[in-house]
């Protein structure tokens, strides 16, 4: 049987660690690289050697974009510059700057010789290429903008924050035009249906949404994924959505929501992913190397049909149908209308959008039997994830298909299962901590020290004492242990998960390279890990400064809105070591910007850093004031932290 996914090369892309990977979106055959040495590096799919190495950047690489044609890339630096090149040449053909942070986000309008950016400073910009300079600058996110997107027929251009909004921008109006605000955490990828009038959205809060675009209405989302949702894409004919997340990739449908496919890929971080003319292309980032995978269209069920691995050849799909596109793109003036959006230059004038006849029903006929088919593999995957409300039900309920312990005991020592059957396995449902309507009642903060687990029903989690694993004294200790394990493959894979997390951030950390593990640590994503390298950390004041300091404080707000009181203690903890340490140091520089006819480069960095302090623990202050009225212990750690953070506003 064939691998699902295969990985196609691996290389070292840069000298400094890698921010950014991106594909040509015309042919996913070409890839560009933007990393902390500063240069921008284009690569050809299944070739060791770089194609260009363009430089110009003074700082470090965090965006990047291909125009429509993959004939020319655009990067995005920490500094708010952005620099584009031809890429039949190698050369540096425009400069542009205005963004007062690091640009985390970049696309080129589908028709037109336009950019849309957006930034660490919550700004969305658009820029014409051809007059060098910013055309409309938005304002309303709270936060970093993290990923933008026009629309296919050129009229729009969305945005999505870690504010946890999606902004709809219309460019003829110059003006917000819709606000999206289901998602609970920040919102990580964008993408709009090549052929529907459809969005669909993922999220650090590990889900994707669809949204219908001529209602603005949620329409179908997901279940809880294992991770946050690192990258989507639509597939050319708009059938399918790919979503990415760490170690995994799924496959969806939508109206009505079904998982067509879930699968576990070794690729980790993964930066990009993008439909190839015979598979699905993904790139990952592990520090200064980047790695290129492969899932052919034929491992892969895209419309609930099972995987047909046993063919060796891939079948490229259909060419999607033409969509009539705008036939004009020019400057007009327009008004500068009210509200939280700035205007600098005349709006983009563009044809009205695209009349789009209401999308055909799908038919999902076998929708409940993909999901059947793709539930072991939940159990297997989702090991990290909590239970949650949003579960769709051709899944069904998990409990009423699992056999307690006792059972699989029983016909392990008894008799033994058929060749070919499944093993069920059994997972103790822990309530997710918005959960009503649970076996147990789950309080909103699950307290440090409690005497068994939330929500696990002792009984069922340990075999009866007339089990013969149990009652046989002769039994070797192996055995017995075997025995109870049976069952509980998913904490136990949860456990080695945890364990592996802990030795690469270890790893990192005694060849002394801190900031190196924290990073790596942030990119794991594992809050429990997180706690503790913090409470590890806590004990050392020695290895802080203002660099690693902010590097934490982005991920401290997160572990506060957590339900676990270990979580909140520890976050606390280290907040205040941190304003005990660089408190009033911040504060200074904060109050006392640069001088703006000078250089000072080392004073520029601090502020820079000092900056990113603060506005850290400004985020945290709020996330504690909106929890300072929990009772007991967490209440008062919450209310003495606002109290401590009130110079910080």
């Amino acid at each position: 049987m064939a691998p699902i996914g295969e990985q196609l090369q691996t290389y070292v892309a840069h000298s400094g660690k890698v921010n950014c990977v991106q594909f040509g979106r015309k042919t996913a055959s070409i890839l560009a690289t933007g990393g902390d040495d500063r240069l921008l590096n284009v690569w050809s799919v299944g070739k060791p050697n770089c194609l260009h190495r363009l430089s110009g950047h003074q700082t470090a690489v965090e965006a990047i974009g291909f125009d429509g044609n993959e004939t020319t890339v655009v990067g995005g630096s920490a500094s708010g510059a952005l620099k584009l090149w031809d890429l039949a040449t190698g050369k540096l053909v425009r400069s542009l700057s205005g963004h007062k942070s690091n640009i985390r986000s970049i696309d080129f309008h589908p028709y037109g010789e336009f950019i849309a950016s957006g930034s660490f400073d919550t700004n969305l910009k658009v820029w014409d290429i051809r007059r060098k300079g910013c055309i409309q600058a938005y304002k309303g996110h709270n936060d970093t903008i993290n990923c933008i997107r026009f629309s296919p027929d050129g009229r729009w251009v969305i945005s999505g924050s870690e504010d946890k909004v999606i902004k709809l921008w219309d460019l003829t109006a110059g003006k917000m035009i819709q606000e999206l605000k289901e998602h609970t955490g920040g919102v990580t990828s964008l993408e709009f249906n090549p052929n529907e009038y459809l969005l669909a959205s993922g999220s650090s809060d590990r889900t994707v949404k669809f949204w219908d675009l001529e209602t603005f209405q949620c329409v179908s989302r997901s279940t809880v994924e294992a991770s946050r949702v690192r990258c989507i894409a639509f597939d050319n004919d708009g059938r399918s959505l790919y979503s990415a997340a760490q170690d995994s990739l799924r496959v969806y449908g939508w109206e009505p929501f079904v998982c067509h496919d879930k699968m576990s890929l070794p690729w980790g971080k993964v930066g990009d992913i993008a439909p190839g003319p015979s598979g699905l292309m993904g790139a990952s980032i592990s520090q200064n190397m980047v790695s290129i995978y492969k899932v052919p269209y034929d491992h892969v069920s895209r419309t609930g049909n099972p995987r047909t691995v046993e063919r060796t050849e891939a079948t490229p799909t259909a060419a999607p149908p033409p969509v009539a596109v705008p036939t004009a793109v020019a400057s007009t003036a327009a008004a500068v209308p009210a509200g939280d959006e700035t205007r600098k230059e005349p709006t983009v004038a563009l044809a009205p959008p695209v009349q789009r006849s209401p999308p055909a029903p799908r038919r999902q006929s076998d929708e409940v039997a993909t999901a059947a088919r793709s539930e072991p593999a939940a159990l297997d995957e989702d090991t990290r994830s909590s239970t949650s409300q949003e579960t769709s039900s051709a899944m069904g309920s998990k409990a009423s298909r699992v056999p307690p312990t006792a059972a699989l005991l029983a016909a392990r020592h008894v008799a033994p299962e058929p060749a070919g059957t499944p093993r069920a396995v059994h997972t103790p449902e822990v309530p997710s901590p918005d959960q009503g309507g649970s076996q147990c009642d789950t309080p909103s903060v699950v307290p440090a020290q409690r005497d068994k687990p939330m929500g696990l029903n002792m009984d069922a989690f340990l075999p009866p004492s007339s089990s013969p694993a149990l009652e046989s004294k002769s039994m070797a200790e192996s055995v017995v242990l075997d025995s109870i394990q049976t069952g509980h493959v998913s904490m136990v894979k949860v456990l080695a998960t945890r364990l592996r997390n802990t030795q690469i951030v270890r790893r990192q950390w005694t060849e002394g390279n801190h900031k190196a593990a924290v990073d790596m640590l942030i990119d794991l994503g594992d809050q429990a890990v997180l706690v503790d390298v913090l409470n590890v950390m806590t004990q050392k004041p020695k290895v802080w400064n203002l660099e690693l300091s902010a590097s934490v404080l982005s991920q401290l707000d997160k572990l506060i809105e957590s339900p676990y009181e270990s979580y909140i203690t520890t976050a606390s903890t280290t907040v205040q070591m941190i304003v005990k340490a660089f408190g009033q140091m911040v504060l200074d520089n904060v109050r006392v910007p640069p001088a703006a006819g000078g250089i000072d480069i080392s004073r520029e960095e601090r502020y820079e850093r000092c900056s990113q302090v603060f506005k850290g623990l400004r985020k945290i202050k709020s996330v504690a004031q909106q929890r300072s009225d929990e009772p007991g212990k967490v209440g008062s750690q919450l209310r003495s932290l606002s109290k401590m953070l009130h110079s910080f506003e």
